[in-house]
């Protein structure tokens, strides 16, 4: 598992020159240095120069400094407020599994948001965690009490006791009248909901959560809650950074989603997974996965900047 922080420092090798670090300059150091002793003829001295540049031009040419080969690792966790400890994850339920999973992704509360598997790992190995299901409208659609001692048939995956209203999973949801709505984005997306849990606890804890238009290639909608309307572009979500957004005054879809599914930038897919206030601060966190063409799917968690900046800032990154 590949996993990003935003408090982790930037290799060495990224920082630039300064001042006080000048390149040194390449011809002064081939410039050859002749003596010649008084009394000496012409010749003489033309001839030992002749001799000096063949030497110089001759020589071979110097070889490039090794570049150091780094590991990057997950920064620590890092003390946040005081409180319990939220962790997140996605419940995915499908063909390909034996049985519902829960697939850890973040954790944050008591700690800074974080992918660090020793923050969100390990409670689900020292004993049963009680997650909250959000299906792809983002009403709850269940609830899994996760097993120490299940066996899973998803590598990473953990197992357990689940609840789902009307057996559908995720993905699909029953009418009044005993029908069934079922979202195909949300099945080729890999069949998964958003799903919350309070360490410890006794019970899934209620969550609060927002919804969103597409419109024009962004994801529009009021994140940091003052009442104005952002708007952020889809392209910038392929980026291992912060999303700035810009104020949006034009016409809203006819129906705002809490999910949007397999949205095609260029030849890569986004999936906007879902608004939600995953800690109970009243602040809604945003969750995006990113599938570049061929390559890994990575699930990033952003929070909306204070203040006036519309940005989303990017706290942290899991390959799943």
């Amino acid at each position: 598992m590949v996993i990003w922080d935003k408090w982790r420092r930037p290799p060495t090798w990224m920082s630039t020159p300064t001042a006080r670090s000048p390149i040194p300059s390449l011809r002064a150091a081939a410039r050859p240095v002749v003596t010649y002793r008084r009394g000496a003829t012409l010749g003489a001295v033309v001839g030992r120069m002749v001799v000096v540049a063949l030497v110089v031009s001759c020589a071979p040419a110097p070889r490039p400094a090794a570049i150091e080969s780094m590991t990057l690792h997950p920064a620590p966790p890092q003390p946040s407020a005081a409180g319990p400890r939220h962790l997140v994850g996605e419940t995915c339920v499908g063909a390909q599994l034996s049985r519902p999973h829960v697939f850890p992704l973040f954790a944050g509360g008591d700690v800074a948001w974080t992918a660090d598997e020793s923050v969100t790992r390990t409670p689900l190995i020292e004993g049963p965690q009680r997650f909250t299901v959000l299906g792809f409208d983002g009403k709850s659609h269940g609830q899994i009490s996760t097993s120490a001692d299940g066996v899973a048939s998803a590598a990473r995956g953990f197992v357990g006791t689940s609840n789902f209203i009307g057996g559908g999973g995720p993905c699909a949801y029953p009418r009044p009248d005993g029908s069934r709505v079922a979202s195909l984005g949300c099945g080729a997306a890999g069949g998964c909901g958003i799903s919350v849990a309070i360490m410890g606890a006794p019970a899934p804890p209620s969550v609060t959560v927002g919804h969103v238009c597409r419109v024009d290639g962004s994801v529009v909608g009021d994140f940091d809650g003052d009442g104005a309307t952002e708007a952020f572009p889809l392209e910038a979500f392929r980026r291992p950074g912060d999303v700035d957004g810009v104020p949006y005054a034009g016409g809203m879809c006819a129906q705002p989603h809490f999910a949007w599914y397999r949205l095609p930038v260029d030849a890569d897919v986004v999936d906007f997974l879902g608004v939600v206030d995953l800690d109970g601060d009243s602040r809604l966190e945003v969750l995006v996965a990113y599938t570049p063409a061929g390559g890994p799917r990575t699930v990033t968690l952003y929070t909306p900047a204070s203040g006036p900046a519309r940005r989303l800032d990017r706290r942290a990154s899991v390959v799943r």
